[in-house]
């Protein structure tokens, strides 16, 4: 019985190493530190990138709606254990149409600006804030 229960508890072990079972990846106060921010946009600017984004790879772009939050310092990834993005952060809820015309229903993106670079981060990847996948820095 001994024998049984150290094999199956040697077959998790083995099974979370194959499968890359995620560990908490914080940001570091290092990372913030090294992090630089342009200029923040005014909300409307920020909502003028992100609706000329979404009209561009939407298939029915003319039935986009969009509700944006507050521009804030923040950063976020697209993996668990990819590199931070900073930047101005501005999270969205986007409905649009698919191509038989039913709404998809919202679905949150993380936009992130900074400067030139703009980077969509969708709903599956957004994480809660808690500091794995993205969160705020103001």
């Amino acid at each position: 019985m001994k024998i049984a229960l150290l094999a199956f508890a040697l077959m998790l072990t083995a099974c979370a190493a194959l499968f890359d079972v995620p560990a908490k990846v914080p940001v570091t106060i290092d990372d913030v530190n090294k992090a630089q921010f342009a200029e923040k946009p005014t909300y409307q600017e920020a909502y003028d990138k992100v609706s000329k984004h979404m009209r561009n790879v939407l298939i029915e772009p003319y039935s986009l709606s969009l509700q944006c939050h507050t521009v804030r310092k923040g950063w976020g990834r697209r993996h668990w254990n990819d590199k931070p993005i900073f930047g101005w952060v501005v999270l969205c809820d986007v409905d649009a149409k698919h191509q038989i015309g039913m709404n998809l229903g919202d679905d949150s993106h993380l936009f992130i600006l900074n400067a030139d670079n703009f980077d969509d981060i969708d709903a599956m990847n957004i994480g809660d804030f808690t500091g794995t996948l993205s969160g705020y820095l103001d």
